[in-house]
């Protein structure tokens, strides 16, 4: 009798340790599947803005955006790059470098080192009127068409017609310059 509730005790704490250890297992899976789930979830949440001063909502997550917040943000680098003054480009220059790629910095620091030298001894303003802003989703190129009109205390300067490209990234919420150049002014086709 002894040797039967033994065996049938000894049963049953097997069955329950087996049972615990199906239960661990489906635990496991369980929760892997929804951690999956959840970081999913949180990397790829859209979330819509409309800027106070631009007239289209755009799209971001952590880890992508959409070509209208691209387009907004070379359009704001442009502008902090030629609507200067000999008081405010230093300090333009300076936020534009903080979203330039490591790699770029120097170069560009050099190439805005010309710009603020030149436009402080002529004391010189700009303003940069844009007249076309092209994205090339292929190359993740923005190609931005203008006229910029520059002034001295002497009078005004001759206007001179400006193209641009900007590659920019976009991770993890922040947007980066990766390429910033002027490109010879070419007129647009169909004009």
């Amino acid at each position: 009798m002894r040797l039967s509730i033994k065996n049938n005790s000894d049963k049953m704490t097997a069955i329950f340790i087996v049972c615990l250890a199906v239960l661990l297992v489906l635990s496991l899976v369980a929760n892997s599947i929804i951690g999956r789930m959840a970081w999913y979830f949180y990397t790829t949440q859209r979330t819509i803005t409309t800027p106070m001063f631009y007239n289209q909502p755009f799209k971001t997550s952590l880890v992508g955006t959409d070509w209208t917040f691209m387009n907004m943000s070379a359009m704001s680098f442009v502008t902090l790059r030629l609507n200067v003054t000999p008081e405010t480009i230093d300090g333009q220059h300076k936020a534009l470098l903080g979203y330039v790629d490591s790699d770029l910095r120097p170069a560009l620091k050099k190439l805005f080192d010309v710009e603020a030298q030149r436009i402080k001894e002529l004391n010189i303003s700009s303003a940069f009127y844009m007249e076309d802003i092209h994205a090339v989703p292929e190359t993740g190129d923005i190609l931005i068409r203008g006229k910029l009109k520059s002034n001295t205390p002497t009078g005004p300067l001759d206007d001179a017609l400006k193209k641009y490209r900007i590659r920019m990234s976009y991770y993890n919420g922040s947007v980066q310059i990766v390429n910033f150049t002027e490109l010879p002014y070419e007129e647009p086709k169909g004009s």
